[in-house]
């Protein structure tokens, strides 16, 4: 869709608050456009990066080693349903988000830049915790060797793979913060004057 195309078609919405003219929505399209383009090449890019790497864990697979195997099918099955949800995800980003009404469109918008949703946490919990179970018997089954104590090496690695994920999601946050957090200040505060002038 055209710059010009969704000038017509949120017009008179536009016309609707004085301090909101077609210029200042257009450059918010622009900059919504561009950041839902960012995430979509991001997004695939991680679903391809996933099924590779899970297929690549399923040719490794050893027929004499039962937990082994059980590791890898669980980890490969985390990585597959990332890379389900990362596909999903890029898929959300179509241009006929673009012709929605413009109240409905700044909502939309709102919801795609705010990090980790309850959609998000439906796919990405359960895969963390298959790449967790997974990774912990890989883990047990090879210092299990070497370690008797089977249950402080689970408590080590069940620590460990915690704190892995608090840290990621901090960084995570921070990163996406700095990258979507001013757009979506601005979609809001635009919103919220919209709603305001309705009532």
């Amino acid at each position: 869709m055209e710059l010009d195309d969704f000038k017509k078609i949120n017009k008179l919405s536009v016309k609707e608050d004085k301090n909101l003219n077609e210029e200042q929505m257009g450059k918010i399209f622009l900059k919504v456009r561009e950041n839902f383009a960012r995430q979509k090449k991001t997004a695939i890019k991680v679903a391809a990066f996933n099924l590779i790497l899970a297929i690549v864990y399923a040719t490794i697979l050893k027929k004499d080693d039962t937990v082994y195997n059980a590791g890898l099918t669980l980890i490969c099955t985390g990585l597959f349903i990332g890379s389900i949800y990362t596909f999903l995800k890029s898929r959300k980003f179509n241009n006929s988000f673009y012709s929605l009404p413009l109240m409905t469109f700044l909502s939309q918008t709102e919801k795609k830049l705010e990090f980790m949703s309850l959609y998000d946490w439906l796919f990405v919990a359960p895969a963390l915790t298959l790449l967790g179970t997974g990774g912990g018997f890989i883990l047990v089954n090879r210092l299990s060797r070497y370690i008797s104590n089977t249950e402080l090496i689970i408590f080590f690695w069940v620590i460990f793979f915690i704190s892995l994920i608090i840290f990621a999601l901090i960084v995570s946050r921070k990163d996406w913060k700095k990258e979507h957090g001013p757009l979506l200040d601005e979609v809001r505060k635009i919103r919220m004057s919209l709603s305001e002038k309705a009532e």
